[in-house]
């Protein structure tokens, strides 16, 4: 912000601002003047410091004698006065007297003149904001201000603002160019007037503004191009993206099935895996089986050899007894006598009674041998059983 008139802008700031100077003065038998005269239109803080060691407790500023009212230009705070908008009436002796518990205790003073702010020496810079000031070196009291540009009272609005000697301006353009006029009355009468032609200038900050803005507008440009090709390959990735999606979709759901399967597999593989167990288990136990009857078998083909041995001897002993007995029936036969040659017998072989005792003696067997040939001849029961029951079985076997 420019302020016309008033101070110099403070060090670090671009604009001109309305700023305060502190002025501080030690306690002096002669009142010491301000070094230099100060802008009308500024800010000024007189501090009343002391080398008193008591304490103060009262501070009491006057103005060529005149006790200071607080108000709209002027705050006290203590040992410290603020004088807003310095003008011709603030000219003079400023005196602050210093009390501890009721006594006096020091007087410091101060000999404050004003100086004619400059006028508008340079254009404004566009876009700036600018603040004019109609200070006078007029001692009567001014109560009106009027504003006027080019000639057009300027009442307030959206970018002017009034208050009293003091017009600011927002956003100055080229139709703030021309005359300002302020009108200074005093109770009625018109005791001053203060102008000043405004003129303004290109700002350095707008050009390069300028600049950036056409930078940014072809970078824009370019981005928007790169977006609308980036925009197409970005909607064919999608189209890929949801290819590539509904075909891992369908790979995790063909992923399930075959891990069903698999797992069905599996279970499959344990059942055969047991199944297998069992079969073998069982096929030992029928391997076993197996031997056993294979050795019974052997023995029992090995007793069906023996029985037909016996079965052999047993008809070899029956064929043999058969003979013997048709031997015996022969000569039993041949040896009964009939009745004829009985007769014929007895009459030529009748022994005498030697002869008989001799007979009997060779031919009448004893007791002794006639066991004997039965025991040899005559099969008893148990040897017949025996027998039967080997030739039947030999039979059954061939």
């Amino acid at each position: 912000m420019a302020s016309v008139p008033g101070p110099k802008p403070a060090h670090g700031s671009q604009m001109g601002h309305q700023t305060e100077q502190k002025w501080k003065v030690k306690a002096a038998t002669v009142p010491p003047s301000v070094d230099k005269p100060i802008e009308k239109g500024s800010n000024l803080v007189l501090m009343a410091n002391t080398n008193q060691s008591r304490p103060l407790d009262q501070f009491h500023w006057s103005h060529n004698g005149f006790e200071v009212t607080v108000g709209d230009r002027y705050s006290v705070n203590g040992k410290t006065l603020r004088i807003n908008g310095v003008s011709d009436a603030d000219k003079g002796i400023w005196m602050c007297r210093l009390y501890s518990r009721g006594t006096l205790a020091d007087c410091i003073t101060y000999n404050l003149q004003t100086s004619v702010p400059p006028s508008v020496d340079k254009p404004i810079e566009k876009g700036s904001n600018l603040v004019l000031m109609a200070n006078t070196n007029q001692s009567r009291p001014l109560d009106q201000f009027h504003w006027s540009h080019n000639g057009f009272e300027v009442t307030g609005g959206d970018r002017y603002s009034v208050n009293g000697k003091t017009l600011r301006i927002n956003r100055v353009s080229d139709a703030d160019k021309g005359i300002w006029m302020c009108r200074l009355y005093s109770r009625g009468t018109l005791a001053d007037c203060i102008t000043y032609n405004l003129q303004t200038s290109e700002s350095l900050c707008r050009h390069i503004y300028e600049i950036l803005a056409t930078v940014l507008f072809i970078v824009c440009v370019i981005l928007v191009v790169l977006l609308a090709l980036t925009y197409q390959d970005y909607k064919q990735l999608k189209v890929k993206y949801n290819q590539l999606e509904q075909r891992y979709n369908n790979l995790q759901t063909n992923n399930s099935q075959l891990e069903q399967r698999y797992n069905q597999l599996e279970t499959n593989n344990s059942q055969l895996e047991q199944r297998c167990n069992q079969l073998e288990t069982n096929n030992s136990q029928l391997e076993q089986s197996y031997n056993h009857l294979q050795t019974n078998y052997s023995q029992l083909e090995q007793s069906c050899n023996s029985l037909q041995t016996n079965y052999s001897q047993l008809e070899q002993s029956c064929n043999s007894l058969q003979t013997n007995y048709s031997q015996l029936e022969q000569s039993y036969n041949s040896l009964q006598p009939t009745t004829a040659n009985w007769n014929k017998a007895t009459i030529v072989y009748k022994p005498t009674t030697a002869n008989w005792n001799k007979a009997t003696i060779v031919y009448k067997p004893t007791t002794a041998n006639w066991n004997k040939a039965t025991i040899v001849y005559k099969p008893t029961t148990a040897n017949w059983n025996k027998c039967m029951s080997k030739h039947w079985l030999a039979c059954v076997c061939c």
